[in-house]
């Protein structure tokens, strides 16, 4: 979420310029440049905080408006890259490969900095990637990587070579060592996040764990150092703070909006959550929204509504009605967005499904909305919340795995950040179903791996919607984009090969399990901790 804190600085410098520019273009609306600078301040807020992506269709505009006006071809280029990303985020993944190679095939080419040549082509790979032409994609982040000395376009090489499954272990181990030898002969002493994780994934692959886990660790301190600001007492104040708010007396029966339509998925990242949502897009009567949130764009204006409504209220007494319409209008707005939101991403598919009418059901998947379900209960009472979890181990590994450009994600570069974060949100979930028992459906994913059919009725029949066997042929269906690090897994149907695959690295994380595991068995003998029975909270698997 929005957490200010947790906003760079830029932002607010991008916001004020963004206010000035809007001004400026009243009175001069054919200024191309800032037409241009607007579209990039716009592209830089929404990028760095998440709004429910408010203002993309301003920022696209502008950065359209510009090119159409007339630009000089260094600012131009920049423009269209600008563009490109924009549209990456909003999955017109179509129009951003248009504007990549507009730049790598436009006139004047071979005059533009090499640099921008080679953040273009790793574009171009990264939309092509979406657009599931793996092969193109792998072609061109080689060619960014190789000839244009793009050092990010490794980590998406590695990625799509993960998913092509096409190298034996010998393969992995010369791609490792092509890397190192072009790190060396680029004179780069402290190697780039990107290509540590490039690395640990090549030498996994490769099986040389010890080396691959030396890079991991390397990459994910480079990746926190001087931006991650952790204190496990700030993380522990905050997860009492909405414990004390949000008591079993919080709500008043009666108040929010009865919609149905919005579908919450949360849990910890790296649990199984894209794989429910692309089955549940796949039922005929659901859309889903992938990682964009509506509603998290507009919590703080909710929050603050509703925090002023109840202080004016006459000797604390709280204004029901006051607050009543307040949750009317928010949940009008923010259901009619949703819609629009997935009708937007229907219209811009490549091969787009004839229009069905709304659907019944829009699934918004924004995993940290676990420390809103108050909020989420507070506005839409009669929405589905359904819960993924996943085993302990195997979670906390994956998403230390991972690099998450998210700065609000940062924490999970760091093991006793990691910890202290994975424990907050048990704590959290274990709250919610003492003060609102039964509201949250828990979904498991390995039995959702394994028994998918099972799993999916039980979720459907939450939703009071028929059985439709399409849930189970989600990966056929190819008309949208899945923005996640898990959109590999999910093109390939379902698989338990990431099941344990932490146990490679036991050794490695005993530290880590050291630290997770006293606190694991104090909530499993609280009550705290949902499928006592199947989880390996206790982590045994491990001996």
């Amino acid at each position: 979420g929005s957490n200010p804190s947790r906003i760079p600085d830029t932002v607010h410098f991008a916001r004020g310029l963004a206010e000035q520019l809007r001004e400026y273009l009243e009175d001069h609306e054919e200024s191309a440049e800032a037409w241009s600078r607007l579209g990039q301040a716009l592209h830089h807020i929404d990028s760095n905080v998440h709004e429910g992506g408010s203002l993309q269709p301003e920022a696209e505009y502008a950065l359209k408006k510009s090119i159409e006006l007339g630009l000089d071809p260094v600012l131009e280029a920049t423009t269209r890259l600008t563009l490109a990303a924009l549209l990456h985020s909003m999955a017109k993944m179509e129009e951003s490969l248009d504007q990549a190679m507009e730049v790598l095939n436009g006139p004047h080419a071979a005059s533009l900095d090499p640099r921008v040549i080679a953040f273009a082509m790793n574009n171009r790979g990264s939309a092509l990637h979406m657009l599931g032409r793996v092969e193109e994609a792998a072609e061109a982040f080689g060619e960014a990587a190789r000839n244009h000395n793009y050092t990010s376009a490794w980590e998406n090489l590695m990625m799509v070579h993960g998913e092509m499954g096409n190298l034996g272990k010998a393969e992995w181990r010369a791609l490792a060592q092509e890397i190192k030898s072009r790190m060396a002969t680029n004179g780069a002493t402290d190697v780039p996040v990107q290509v540590c994780f490039a690395l640990f994934r090549a030498l996994d692959k490769a099986g040389d764990i010890e080396e691959a886990w030396s890079w991991l660790l390397y990459g994910n301190a480079a990746h926190a150092k001087g931006r991650l600001a952790h204190s496990p007492e700030r993380t522990r104040a905050n997860t009492n703070a909405i414990i004390a708010v949000f008591n079993a007396n919080f709500w008043t029966p009666g108040l929010g909006h009865p919609s149905r339509t919005p579908v919450f998925i949360v849990g910890m990242m790296r649990s199984g959550s894209t794989l429910l949502e692309q089955m549940l897009h796949a039922h005929p009567a659901v859309r889903g929204m992938g990682e964009d949130s509506v509603f998290n764009g507009q919590l703080p204006a909710l929050r603050d509504s509703i925090v002023t409504a109840t202080q004016q209220g006459p000797t604390g007494m709280v204004d029901a009605l006051k607050v009543q319409g307040i949750l009317q209008d928010f949940g009008t707005r923010i259901e009619a967005r949703m819609i629009e939101k997935v009708e937007e991403q229907r219209k811009g598919a490549r091969s787009p499904e004839e229009d069905q009418g709304p659907p019944r059901h829009v699934v918004e998947k924004m995993l940290t909305n676990f420390r809103n379900i108050g909020f989420i209960h507070l506005l839409y009472p009669n929405a589905v919340i359904l819960h993924t979890v996943r085993d302990p181990m195997d979670t906390l590994f994956s998403c230390f795995k991972h690099r998450f450009d998210d700065t609000g994600l940062l924490w999970s570069s760091d093991m006793n950040a990691l910890v202290d974060e994975y424990e907050a949100y048990l704590r959290l979930m274990a709250h919610w179903r003492r003060v609102l028992p039964g509201r949250v459906l828990d979904v498991h994913y390995e039995q959702l791996v394994q028994e998918p059919e099972v799993v999916m009725r039980s979720v459907l029949e939450r939703l009071r919607l028929p059985w439709s066997a399409e849930v189970l042929k989600f990966h056929e269906k190819t008309d949208r984009v899945v923005l996640t690090h898990s959109m590999g897994q999910v093109r390939h149907g379902l698989s338990t090969k990431g099941f344990g695959a932490w146990k490679r690295y036991k050794r490695h994380l005993e530290p880590l399990m050291d630290d997770v595991r006293p606190r694991l068995l104090r909530m499993l003998h609280a009550g705290d901790l949902p499928f006592p029975d199947t989880i390996d909270w206790t982590l045994s698997g491990s001996s």
